[in-house]
């Protein structure tokens, strides 16, 4: 397919995951295909398995550019292994080395990098909550007291010593716990594994003043 094409991304996704299709164990983004096995054996079959259906649909692939059998590997700004998902350490490095804001652009883009991680940490969007207040409107400048430093400081100690996100068993138990205040709602995407919850992945947001009156109204009803 021809660089340049307004719709070439969304069109050869299309593609790969019909080309893809069946093979539980391949997860396709645009040209990358990641193969999940549970131990060596496994693997070689799957990649026997999906070998045969790329050939069988004209599909070629660049070999200097293959991973195949590794344990760990980089992908997404993400570090992916046997133990599950974690942040990519020079991405989270760039985070703790960002200095405190001084101005609109310069918190936008602290924003930006931490909502790239925001599965990772709980309760994220009312940890910001003090940072993002500064956006709120045409804002041209800001100005951080004191709940916004400390939201800037603990955030980053967060994102330092961020959860792993466990890989998804297919076969276990999965749950979904939330937690709401007056102004934001998140919660957590687990799996009952080893007897134990296993986060999958955390999420959150800010509710809009209309929802924060509704919010409010169906907790007192």
């Amino acid at each position: 397919m021809p660089f340049g094409l307004r719709n070439a991304a969304q069109t050869f996704q299309r593609f790969i995951d019909d080309v893809s299709r069946g093979l539980n164990f391949v997860h396709v983004y645009v040209d990358d295909c990641l193969i999940a096995s549970p131990n060596r054996e496994s693997h070689l079959k799957h990649l026997d398995l999906l070998f045969e259906r790329l050939q069988k649909h004209g599909i070629t692939v660049n070999v200097q550019k293959c991973q195949i059998g590794t344990d760990s590997l980089d992908f997404l700004g993400h570090t992916i292994d046997a133990q599950g998902i974690r942040s990519l350490r020079i991405k989270v490095a760039a985070i703790l080395d960002y200095p405190e804001p001084t101005n609109v652009r310069q918190l936008r883009t602290f924003n930006g990098l931490v909502s790239f991680y925001r599965r990772f940490i709980p309760k994220c969007a009312l940890l910001m909550k003090p940072l993002t207040d500064q956006l709120r409107g045409n804002a041209k400048s800001i100005n951080l007291d004191d709940s916004a430093r400390k939201a800037f400081s603990t955030v980053k100690e967060l994102i330092a010593k961020a959860t792993i996100l466990a890989n998804q068993d297919t076969e276990a138990p999965i749950s979904i716990a939330v937690d709401a205040s007056d102004s934001a709602i998140g919660g957590v995407l687990q799996q009952w594994v080893n007897n134990c919850w296993q986060p999958l992945a955390f999420f959150s947001r800010r509710l809009k003043t209309p929802n924060q009156g509704t919010a409010h109204s169906v907790g007192n009803s």
